[in-house]
């Protein structure tokens, strides 16, 4: 079973798509919608070992563990698998989000962000690389179940993490999900490596969605696919490719009125796209969750039916509901869609990683490629190589420890690809595209 989420919170109106499903769980896109109280607090649960200044908490969604690190500069996110097992490989990926009033003020602080290290799997990963990968022993001792936010060479934030004592077998089959939401993550299950690979990936009505996090029983990707309705996925995994249908969903919410005082009303508009040709019956349960700050019109649980015949000819579905303010106050009301369908294949092709093997076998290598590009750069000092266009980069990666690579936003659009030298020598960065061959960067650090 999945699940598609709406939410309406505080100042924002969160729509979460969550697909239930083993293999699916989704977070719509983010609307405005203000009352007169002040932003809403973060819903992550605090751990106690913390430097003044620092928090940190674990929490386990959508087929993900999500570790969020409060600094005093802003969060730091790292995700991982949720089913990581003894003699595990996996892979996960570090989000950054810098606090400040000014563009200016926020990009100083990813600088100094970048600067942290996150230590966990007894291995140091500089956040600046935006991703971890590491193997949990046969024999998992108990600080490995610890991820640790370290600050010029000192432990600011820890917190705990969910590490199975006991091997996990994989499955011998890929199960995908038909149906997501765009713009938030697809959870596919199958025989996996727990590792990501340039020549892996997953790609939604033509479009890649970038690994978040991989186990050797599943990945974690994120729905960029920007059109709606039926398409198809495919997914390329260590040599083999699999394809099954994929209905492209999102969910929109909206209100006239962002500001309500007590007795002023405002009508929620609830839309759902990407519905053309729907033949089974979706459930849309709406909740209000601020009963004390907002009453909505039908009741504050409501279970509603989609059915075929409620679907308009261009594949939406709609439904309004009248808010009422009742005092000042950040309100949150849910919306949720759920989605039953999966396709299961067998691998068609191609060696394929069974569950976790024995310790002492590392992580397969990607094969060497050709480089296609240098560069030069400087120990200790960051160097911008390239920007992209958004549609065209899909991820970059080192080949090396002492060659620190990052992703981010660049002033005018696109995507600025840039590197750090920790130590003098020749090494290798890959950038990977959306089409065509990949940039395979020799960069010459003195």
């Amino acid at each position: 079973m999945s699940r598609t989420r709406a939410r309406l919170v505080g100042t924002m109106v969160p729509v979460v798509l969550v697909l239930l499903v083993p293999v699916v769980s989704l977070v719509a896109a983010h609307f405005p919608l203000k009352t007169e109280a002040g932003d809403p607090n973060s819903n992550s649960a605090i751990s106690p070992c913390h430097e003044a200044g620092y928090n940190a908490g674990t929490m386990t969604m959508n087929g993900l563990v999500v570790t969020a690190f409060e600094t005093p500069l802003g969060k730091i996110k790292v995700n991982l698998p949720d089913d990581m097992a003894a003699g595990d490989t996996v892979s996960g990926t570090v989000i950054v989000e810098p606090a400040g009033n000014s563009q200016t003020e926020r990009d100083k602080n990813e600088t100094e962000l970048n600067g942290y290290v996150i230590d966990v799997g007894s291995k140091k990963n500089a956040v600046s690389v935006r991703m971890i990968s590491f193997i949990i022993p046969a024999t998992p001792p108990p600080q490995l179940k610890t991820i640790t936010l370290i600050h010029i060479s000192q432990s600011v934030a820890t917190s705990d993490i969910p590490i199975s004592a006991k091997p996990l077998p994989a499955p011998n089959k890929f199960t995908l999900p038909t149906g997501g939401q765009q713009a938030r993550t697809i959870e596919i299950k199958g025989p996996f490596n727990g590792v990501f690979m340039p020549q892996d990936s997953v790609i939604i009505g033509g479009t890649n969605a970038p690994p978040i996090a991989e186990s050797p029983r599943k990945i974690v990707v994120m729905d960029n696919c920007p059109a709606t309705g039926p398409t198809n996925v495919q997914l390329n995994e260590n040599g083999t490719t699999i394809e099954c249908p994929f209905r492209n969903i999102k969910i929109n919410l909206s209100a006239p009125r962002t500001d309500l005082k007590r007795g002023e009303t405002t009508e929620m508009h609830v839309e759902v796209t990407g519905l053309t040709g729907l033949r089974q019956n979706l459930p849309l349960k709406l909740e209000n969750a601020s009963t004390t700050v907002v009453k909505m019109s039908g009741g504050e649980i409501q279970n509603i039916r989609i059915n075929a015949s409620a679907v308009q000819t261009n594949g939406t579905y709609s439904a309004n509901r009248m808010l009422t303010g009742i005092q000042s106050g950040d309100f949150r009301i849910d919306g949720t869609v759920t989605w039953t369908d999966t396709c299961t294949k067998d691998p068609t092709g191609g060696p394929i990683a069974g569950g976790p093997g024995p310790v002492s076998q590392p992580p397969p290598s990607p094969t060497p490629l050709t480089p296609t590009d240098t560069a030069e750069g400087e120990v200790c000092k960051w160097i911008n190589y390239k920007t992209y266009r958004v549609d065209e980069f899909k991820r970059v990666q080192s080949a090396n420890s002492n060659l620190e690579v990052r992703n981010e936003s660049a002033h005018g659009g696109g995507t600025a690809v840039s590197f750090h030298c920790k130590a003098t020598g020749t090494f290798i960065f890959t950038v990977t595209k959306d089409s065509g061959n990949p940039d395979v960067v020799s960069v010459t650090c003195k």
